[in-house]
């Protein structure tokens, strides 16, 4: 009987060892980020406004910009400054699911916050991971057990993915990746942890992998010229524009808006043809991206791409953007809006150009403490210094404009409670308007920066007659007015309900609109205007409104003067948080909700201050008239209450 092992067929060592050691070192098959895309991405109708097969051929200006992040690209630094709705986001989690699926190494993704970090895993990641059969092999659900991944680490074969987010420096600072995606990069703060810039923190991790690095940093412009990172960041690189012919006159050019017409076609710079939104695909499948500095291509890319660019149906037609535009007219606010999220540049602020003398010759027909005809909605402001309490009334009306109602003095220390009570029987006054009925104060802010004790304790104790206590915080891109931090706590520190909340303020984020509109008032007629000045406002409150400076460095508001006051800047913007809070709903106000208001306080009962100054116009005009009977009238400084 023959030995069974001498019926099996061995290969020799020598013959494993080469077959082995040629798989170890095979190289994977060349394939771009958009092939892989094209191949293996399915696009949802909970991210994408097309659902389906992803398509580079949509959007083709993504194409080099994708095959930029590929690893047979040598440039180490890619930078894209985009528009709304141009799939920047996708591009870099087309460029993940590759390196993921057959790339390999790891990953660092930043968002600017903990919440939009995790809520890109699980409304992108996991979603792409979901619907994305290939990934689904590599990388296993949050919920399995595989207690490896978790919202904020993915594993997979050849890496890991990592999801930190800006305001964490330990977050950006864990471990070493080649591969970086810097999202959302200008809503970063410009420091974190006083540790520096959380983008060049970001970008240390990838430092020691030298030419096998690859950054990508995606954003709009939301700040600032001057401030805004992603723009510092592209004005680094060769600035890359697409260029895109005529189809008349086959002459190429970049896309800007001057170009558009009011009926949405595109005049041609070369041959003046009025060119129909329709041809625009054609137009950008012939395009390409031209760099201004190609000395610098080896090592950072940028690319700039504004709305005009949007594929047609996936973002505003011309015609669309020609009336954005125009309805932005010229409010700051708006115009800022259009500009950095439709053009993809950053807004450069008038800040610096308020001029006392100028606004001194904004007055209106009005005095202080009158509610003029329009002002439906009003709040005030409380400014706490070491020997007086600043208080500054404000009313609302549609627009929104801002008429300054009052602003007082009042003496006091704030460590002496009975002062504090002197506050509120000055804001308790009543205010009666045009119409003659009295107004409430919907809202009023209380400064905590100084003397918190003494605050909290007079607007707890005041909180049912619309008190809230508020904070200035001086940082670039904070919201006007942040979720409450609840003060009061039990001995155990649980939060105690019906307790006081701490509202922070962005102050500079506030001044950034109201100073630059504040600095157009010249520039406008009366009705205009996003502020109303009476004629008995002090001197000094033009002073202090203009003794503030935009710093271009900092991106934070600062005095011209060390010693220069600011006490009416900072209760216009606190008494703007205030009409910003939920509860008054100043920016979400409809015109339903503006009528409302007028039912209620604009009774047709005649406009009072109109009929007294027509009065006061006859008396004047008349002959000597005989002696006539005195009458009150709530105009009298005794109907006021002062």
């Amino acid at each position: 009987m023959s030995d069974p092992l001498s019926m099996l067929s061995i290969a020799s060592g020598g013959d494993s060892y080469r077959v082995g050691w040629a798989n170890g070192w095979r190289i994977p098959d060349q394939l771009t980020v958009a092939q892989w895309a094209d191949q293996h991405r399915k696009l949802t109708k909970e991210t994408s406004k097309e659902e389906g097969p992803w398509r580079t051929d949509r959007t083709p200006p993504l194409r080099e910009i994708m095959e930029s992040l590929s690893p047979y690209c040598e440039t180490p630094e890619i930078t894209y400054v985009k528009a709304t709705q141009l799939g920047g986001t996708e591009a870099g989690n087309n460029w993940i699911g590759t390196i993921i699926d057959h790339y390999r190494g790891s990953i660092l993704v930043i968002q600017p916050t903990s919440e939009m970090s995790k809520r890109w895993s699980r409304q992108r990641f996991d979603v792409m991971v979901e619907h994305t059969p290939a990934l689904q092999a590599r990388i296993a659900p949050p919920r399995s057990r595989e207690a490896a991944n978790t919202i904020m680490l993915k594993r997979y074969p050849g890496g890991f993915l990592v999801i930190g987010h800006a305001e964490s420096a330990a977050s950006l600072a864990s471990m070493s990746c080649p591969y970086v995606f810097a999202d959302e990069v200008d809503s970063y703060p410009l420091d974190v942890g006083n540790e520096g810039s959380p983008l060049r923190l970001a970008l240390k991790r990838a430092g020691s992998f030298g030419r096998r690095r690859k950054i990508l940093k995606v954003s709009s412009p939301k700040k600032l010229m001057g401030e805004s990172i992603i723009w510092r960041e592209y004005l680094r690189s060769d600035q890359r524009r697409f260029f895109v012919p005529c189809p008349s006159c086959d002459h190429t050019q970049t896309l800007e808006m001057a170009q558009v017409l009011p009926e949405g076609a595109y005049l041609c710079q070369h041959c003046g043809t009025a060119i129909p939104h329709r041809k625009k695909t054609e137009m950008l499948e012939a395009g390409r991206w031209v760099a201004k500095y190609p000395e610098r291509t080896p090592t950072h890319r940028g690319y700039q791409q504004n709305s005009l660019y949007a594929s047609v149906g996936l973002g505003p037609t011309w015609q669309e953007l020609y009336r954005e535009q125009q309805e932005a007219g010229d409010d700051p606010v708006e115009v800022k809006t259009f500009v950095t999220t439709r053009l993809a540049v950053p807004y450069e602020s008038m800040e610096g150009k308020i001029e006392p003398s100028e606004l001194q010759t904004c007055v209106e027909d009005w005095h202080l403490r009158e509610i003029p005809r329009g002002v439906l909605m009003i709040t005030a402001a409380v400014d706490v210094q070491q020997n007086r309490f600043h208080v500054q009334i404000l009313g609302w009306s549609r627009g929104p404009q801002c008429w300054i109602l009052d602003r007082a003095e009042l003496p006091g220390s704030p460590l002496e409670p009975e002062d504090w009570q002197s506050v509120d029987e000055y804001l308790d006054r009543p205010l009666v308007n045009a119409f003659g009925v009295e107004m409430p104060i919907a809202l009023k802010a209380v400064d905590s920066g100084n003397w918190a004790d003494q605050c909290y304790a007079f607007v707890r104790e005041h909180q049912g007659k619309g008190y809230i206590a508020v904070k200035g915080h001086n940082a670039p891109g904070k919201p006007v007015i942040g979720r409450p931090t609840m003060v009061d706590v039990t001995l155990t520190g649980r939060t105690l309900k019906g307790g006081l909340a701490l509202y922070l303020l962005g102050t500079d984020t506030a001044k950034d609109t109201l100073l630059e509109r504040l600095a157009m008032t010249p520039s406008k007629p009366p009705e205009a205007r996003w502020f109303h000045l009476p004629q008995d406002l002090p001197d000094d409150w033009y002073g202090q409104v203009s003794a503030e400076r935009r710093d271009p460095e900092s991106g934070r508001w600062v005095k011209v003067r060390a010693a220069a006051r600011n006490e009416d800047t900072d209760t216009i913007v606190y008494g703007y948080a205030a009409a910003c809070h939920p509860r008054v709903g100043l920016l979400k106000m409809r015109e339903a909700d503006w009528r409302r208001l007028e039912d209620r306080y604009e009774k047709a009962t005649g406009d009072l201050f109109a009929a007294a100054a027509a009065s006061e116009r006859a008396e004047r005009e008349a002959p000597p008239p005989r002696k006539r009977e005195k009458r009150s009238s709530i105009f009298a400084p005794e109907g006021w209450g002062l």
